[in-house]
């Protein structure tokens, strides 16, 4: 049995049920969703809902016997980060991984009986089970909405471009402000300019989380044909995101991540350069996010 801890936005939500599913495919074993965060939320987080049961996922919820059953007391692990941070050891635990940015070798060499937590980045981990993943990572029938198939339908009849705008709580919210960068204007409107070089009869598709403050600050011209995706679900967006043909995306898993999924074989993803404003942990999330179809623009201007 594999248990994975579930938190954050939709994006992390979906990002680490890939990591999951990988392990337990690996091992050939059951997935198992810890999803108590969302009963407790962190006040310097911001606040959230569980939404993977809006996808046609492989996995169930954990009882709290399961998670107890793996996972080691919550002073047990305080007195292991304390021997860390000082020390820089750690106590194995055979049945409990809280590793960060784990190395794809530690990755694989988990075991198959095992409660795995922590933040992970990039598609190492489990770009060997993408087709599974695109399958899987699809909304079940009752959550598509006449406005997703009107946006749907847009997507498939046009040479469809995505632009995602991410503001929000890296704008609103100072803890997460003070760890992302927010893309400039003119990293959106360079890279639209990229796509009318490159593509003819483009149609933008425009996703926000603050459509007003795009609409009046983003030039758009009026030769391209473009809609303001709006009244939709954010797992709506998410699927839509990942049937446009190109991606402009921002600094944002929900945009990456979509992108990542995108199976359009000729596909570019324009991505920014700058995520977050410590250097060293930006180029290693650079790293992990780096294919062939993606192009980094500066976005810091």
């Amino acid at each position: 049995m594999i248990i994975i801890k579930i938190v954050g936005g939709l994006a992390s939500q979906l990002h680490k049920y890939a990591i999951g599913r990988s392990l337990s495919l690996k091992h050939n074993t059951e997935l198992k969703l810890d999803i108590s965060w969302f009963d407790n939320i962190p006040s310097s987080d911001t606040i959230r809902e569980y939404q993977l049961d809006k996808y046609n996922i492989v996995a169930t919820i954990a009882t709290e016997q399961e998670i107890k059953h793996f996972k080691p007391n919550k002073y047990l692990i305080k007195v292991n980060n304390k021997i860390r941070k000082y020390t820089n050891q750690k106590i194995n635990f055979r049945n409990y991984c809280n590793e960060s940015f784990i190395s794809l070798e530690n990755f694989n060499s988990l075991p198959n009986d095992i409660y795995i937590e922590g933040e992970w980045s990039g598609f190492k981990y489990f770009e060997n089970i993408k087709d599974i993943l695109i399958n899987e990572l699809s909304l079940k029938s009752e959550y598509i909405s006449n406005i997703f198939l009107k946006y749907q339908n847009i997507i498939q009849n046009n040479q469809s471009i995505s632009l995602h705008v991410r503001r929000g709580d890296y704008v609103n919210n100072i803890h997460t402000s003070n760890l992302h960068i927010v893309c400039s204007i003119k990293y959106y409107e360079e890279a639209i300019k990229y796509f009318e070089d490159k593509v003819e009869k483009l149609t933008l598709l425009i996703f926000s989380d603050d459509l007003e403050w795009v609409k009046a600050n983003i030039i758009i011209s009026k030769d391209i044909q473009h809609f303001y995706v709006e009244n939709t679900k954010d797992f709506e967006e998410f699927q839509l995101l990942m049937e446009c043909q190109y991606n402009i995306i921002s600094n944002s898993g929900f945009s990456w991540f979509s992108s990542w999924l995108n199976k359009n074989q000729n596909k570019i993803v324009i991505s920014p350069v700058s995520w977050i404003k410590n250097k060293e942990l930006n180029e290693k999330f650079i790293k992990t996010m780096a294919d062939e179809f993606t192009i980094f623009m500066d976005n810091y201007k």
